[in-house]
């Protein structure tokens, strides 16, 4: 441990506790604890559990593909795919993530994409956050938003603060937990249960609403509304 290694491409490193530095395509590292730099790479990672020494990866631009790996992120435009991995996004890190069954941590700022399913991810204040997956859970800090557009069966962990835009197939239907959200928009189809009260809710049509105590607008025809006490509003809807 404590070696500096500089890997010009193609590489196939096995390391635990270096500082590594990539170049180029086709690396493969094997290990865990390592402080990793890189640009404009792409690395596969191999870790011996996720829930071992963490490795560091610094740099932007980068593809990386990790499998049961615990890896903490801070750069930008990263592309990441695997699965059972532990992800740490520290700061405004920009990212794509297209592995399932991740536990995923953003820093406050963070761009982030997750196109993956029976995801758990935690989002710090401010972040924006797209899914398109299913079976996922989002944990959202103050003024987040989130943008859903899989098929379902999400469950979203909300605060006041945030704002949500929630997109279902047919049949389908996300959970949201918040009170007191002013900004919640169902798209057409959408299937949503409400669980919470004193929030805002914008239903453009089609759609199955679980919700009681909020104020919801309904558009277009095909609306169902399953719940009580709440102040509805609706124009030329059905």
């Amino acid at each position: 441990s404590g070696n500096t290694i500089n890997a010009a491409g193609s590489n196939v490193l096995t390391a635990s506790g270096d500082t590594i530095a990539f170049q180029g395509t086709g690396n493969q590292l094997w290990g865990h604890g390592d402080a990793i730099t890189a640009d404009n790479a792409h690395l596969t990672i191999y870790g011996n559990s996720k829930t071992g020494p963490v490795d560091t990866l610094t740099g932007s631009n980068d593809t990386v593909a990790a499998y049961n790996s615990a890896i903490r992120f801070s750069g930008s435009n990263e592309t990441i795919s695997g699965g059972s991995d532990t992800l740490n996004l520290s700061g405004a890190t920009a990212a794509a993530i297209t592995g399932s069954s991740d536990t995923i941590t953003l820093g406050s700022n963070a761009a982030t994409k997750v196109t993956g399913s029976s995801d758990s991810v935690t989002a710090g204040s401010g972040s924006a956050l797209v899914m398109s997956g299913s079976y996922n859970t989002a944990t959202l800090g103050a003024g987040s938003s989130l943008t859903s557009t899989g098929a379902g069966s999400n469950t979203i962990n909300a605060v006041a603060s945030d704002t949500l835009v929630l997109g279902t197939s047919a049949g389908w239907s996300d959970t949201v937990n918040v009170s007191g959200d002013q900004s919640i928009t169902l798209n057409s189809g959408t299937g949503a249960t409400v669980n919470g009260s004193g929030n805002t809710i914008n239903a453009a049509g089609s759609n199955v609403l679980t919700a009681s105590g909020d104020t919801i607008a309904f558009q277009g025809t095909g609306n169902q509304l399953w719940g009580h006490g709440d102040a509805i509003t609706a124009d030329n809807a059905h």
